[in-house]
């Protein structure tokens, strides 16, 4: 985007912004809105009338009268031609963009209602039936409204443009923009150039999976490495490790780590590059989820091979065996990895075919050309 114009960040969310002014001159403006420094006793009256307004769905962004005023000023301040609202829960907010006469882009990183059918509704009990009855109703209806009032929707693949104009009809105005990685960020990590930490050491057994563990796919996928995949493959490779890393670990992975010490859990990270480098195959057992995966775009910048499943690589233009092996069950995950570290062949080949599509669909140089397209027809 900052290749088209001047561009203004309106962020909110519970803590500061570590955003430095250096990192792009083309961001003129950068308001973060930090919800933590906000009134205590108004934003806990504010919020509960949120919480009861919307049913008591909490995935939503808060709305705060304060935030919005300050998002107001920002747009009077800057005057934008374009504001691109960041996902459905951000909705709340979609008044106060629409109250200015600029254009409105609705960049939708996952089609959310069934989404969150998927992955909310599960189990028994009042909360799953009212979850399935009420909030996947709430969200396709507000997901609708973005649509409907937006001068373009984004998606991230095209399997996520099929899957809306299935839902929620034809669309003209829908545009695929994926997800992208600055290739360059990587090159050290690929060209076998980056320094690891003495924890870290080269080891030609370690298996990645990089996650936010605050979100439930990711918590079934690190549990089922490490109570079914890493014993499978530790039978083969008795000094095989295996590298979770992301922030809000659960207690059971912490509890794993302390048992073994070849199980390392890392927590919030700075900079995911020494686990990238460290790592000679990443692992995605993604069973649920939506969206494209950074984790594994990440993995074919930096040279690593990938073993995921079906889902795991949703959304991603690869095809089996050229960029990645794909296995839906633990037995043919296990396979596979013993097939990358006993072939050497085999890992080179999935490497540089996965480098070659992460350049040319996936790099932000690939991506800016398509907002540019995009932008393009919005402006003219």
């Amino acid at each position: 985007m900052s290749k088209l114009g001047p561009l203004a960040v309106f962020s909110i969310f519970n803590r500061e912004n570590n955003y430095q002014e250096t990192e792009n001159k083309n961001i003129e403006i950068w308001h973060h809105y930090n919800i933590a420094t906000h009134s205590p006793l108004l934003k806990k009256l504010e919020l509960r009338w949120q919480w009861l307004h919307q049913y008591g769905m909490t995935c939503y962004s808060p709305y705060l009268s304060s935030a919005a005023k300050e998002l107001d000023e920002l747009i009077i301040k800057f005057k934008p031609d374009i504001v691109v609202l960041e996902q459905i829960w951000l909705y709340p907010y979609l008044k106060v963009i629409k109250r200015h006469n600029c254009s409105f882009i609705f960049d939708n990183h996952n089609i959310e209602a069934p989404l969150y059918e998927d992955t909310k509704t599960s189990g028994k009990g009042f909360r799953a039936w009212f979850r399935k009855n009420v909030h996947v109703s709430q969200v396709k209806s507000h997901e609708m409204e973005l649509i409907n009032r937006a001068n373009q929707v984004w998606l991230c693949s095209e399997d996520d443009n099929r899957i809306i104009q299935d839902l929620y009809g034809p669309i003209s105005n829908s545009y695929v923009i994926p997800n992208g990685v600055n290739v360059a960020d990587y090159n050290d990590v690929r060209l076998k150039q980056f320094n690891l930490p003495e924890e870290l050491c080269p080891s030609k057994h370690n298996i990645l999976f990089l996650g936010n563990f605050l979100y439930g796919p990711n918590i079934q996928a690190a549990e089922l490495l490490i109570m079914e995949i890493y014993p499978g493959i530790k039978q083969i490779h008795p000094d095989c490790r295996l590298l979770l890393a992301g922030r809000g670990p659960t207690e059971f992975m912490q509890e794993a780590a302390q048992k073994d010490p070849n199980i390392i859990v890392t927590g919030e990270i700075p900079d995911i590059r020494p686990y990238l480098a460290a790592a000679s195959v990443m692992v995605v057992p993604l069973y649920k989820g939506g969206g494209t995966r950074f984790k594994i775009l990440e993995a074919f910048a930096a040279g690593c091979p990938v073993v995921s499943t079906s889902k795991g690589a949703e959304g991603l233009n690869v095809e089996d065996s050229k960029h990645l092996l794909i296995a839906n069950d633990v037995d043919t995950m296990v396979k596979h990895i013993e097939q990358i570290w006993s072939n050497d062949n085999l890992g080179k080949r999935l490497v540089e075919s996965a480098y070659e599509l992460v350049q040319s669909e996936y790099s932000w140089d690939a991506v800016a050309k398509r907002v540019e397209v995009a932008v393009g027809k919005l402006v003219n």
